[in-house]
């Protein structure tokens, strides 16, 4: 969610904590909450996502949500 306007040339900062992670390697994802800031310090943004990783053997082309690549 945008809780404050942005303009060009304004410094923008990010940052994320990983809040959960998925218990079955099989099929790894993790939950993030993200925040961004201006120069000034006020809150750009603010929200949370899941993000889909990739097993440790998969080719670098193959996309995690291709189930049927192997």
């Amino acid at each position: 969610r945008n809780t404050a306007q942005a303009f060009e040339g304004d410094m923008q900062c990010y940052s994320g904590v990983v809040v959960e992670k998925s218990p079955d390697p099989k099929e790894p994802w993790i939950i993030c909450e993200f925040d961004g800031r201006n120069q000034d310090d006020e809150q750009l943004l603010r929200g949370r996502c899941k993000l889909l990783l990739p097993l440790r053997d998969w080719p670098l082309d193959r996309h995690v949500w291709d189930d049927n690549a192997k």
